[in-house]
């Protein structure tokens, strides 16, 4: 009779026994010890078994991002992360870790995520003055993603920008949709398009395409990530005022509405 442990491979008990319940620190000291361990640790398959092992559920963290303008000789742009315990009870105190700047990527203005502990970095304040990278605490890496540009019109200023990160499930690849919508001085109005591309990590390429948005509905900035299950999700609000939820389908690539909640009536 042939036990359950006798049906997995020798490595198949390597990776789904022991490599994928480990934390992060001792997978990337067990990177050194082959080649094959070092790409397999690397995998995106592996990443995704490791996300889903109920050995390495993740605590809740806190995240605040804040600039000391008082240091010198330039302004330190850093992340505060407050780790909150597995069983909360009232009175519990997070433990508090401080993460500096990120190597490569100075002088950016928001952060986004996580998704399964990834980060998206946004740097720049200008039209063609903008960059992203991928951001991964645990493992203190940071990587660049290329730089893309709408092409625009000399009239065009800064109105709005949205962005949203997360997996698309059916090729298990983490996507970034980037959102902009543009003010045209020269007509002294919005320019009637949401200009949107979607950044791919497996092709590590962008790729414009063309939302069913009206220019004029707002998504609203979320305070969270607000990734779900493929989909991620906004608030909306139409020109006529009218609350909704804006989804977009990493998988698809295609956009979805829903109706918003009831708000209760104000007594």
């Amino acid at each position: 009779m042939t036990s359950s442990t006798e049906s997995y491979s020798r490595e198949e008990i390597v990776t789904d026994h022991i490599l994928s319940r480990l934390p992060v620190k001792s997978l990337l000291r067990f990177k050194c010890v082959c080649e094959s361990w070092c790409d397999l640790v690397k995998s995106s398959s592996f990443i995704r078994k490791h996300c889903d092992s109920p050995s390495n559920r993740t605590h809740p963290v806190v995240c605040k991002f804040g600039v000391d303008y008082n240091h010198d000789p330039e302004p330190l742009r850093a992340f505060n992360f407050f780790v909150l315990p597995e069983k909360m009870y009232a009175g519990c105190v997070p433990t508090h870790q401080r993460l500096y700047r990120c190597e490569g990527v100075t002088d950016f203005r928001s952060i986004s995520g996580p998704v399964d502990g990834l980060f998206v970095l946004e740097k720049g304040h200008y039209l063609e003055n903008v960059r992203f990278a991928w951001w991964n605490p645990a493992t203190k890496e940071c990587r660049l993603i290329p730089k893309f540009n709408f092409e625009l019109l000399n009239s065009f200023d800064d109105h709005s920008r949205t962005v949203g990160l997360g997996l698309d499930l059916v090729n298990q690849d983490y996507k970034l949709i980037w959102m902009r919508v543009f003010y045209d001085d020269e007509k002294s109005d919005v320019y009637p398009k949401v200009f949107t591309a979607v950044y791919s990590l497996n092709n590590d390429s962008w790729k414009l395409i063309e939302p069913d948005l009206a220019h004029d509905t707002r998504l609203c900035v979320s305070l969270n990530c607000t990734y779900l299950n493929g989909l991620y999700y906004w608030m909306s609000v139409s020109k006529e005022n009218v609350y909704g939820i804006c989804t977009f389908d990493f998988a698809t690539e295609l956009f979805g509405e829903t109706e918003g909640p009831p708000f209760p009536n104000d007594q």
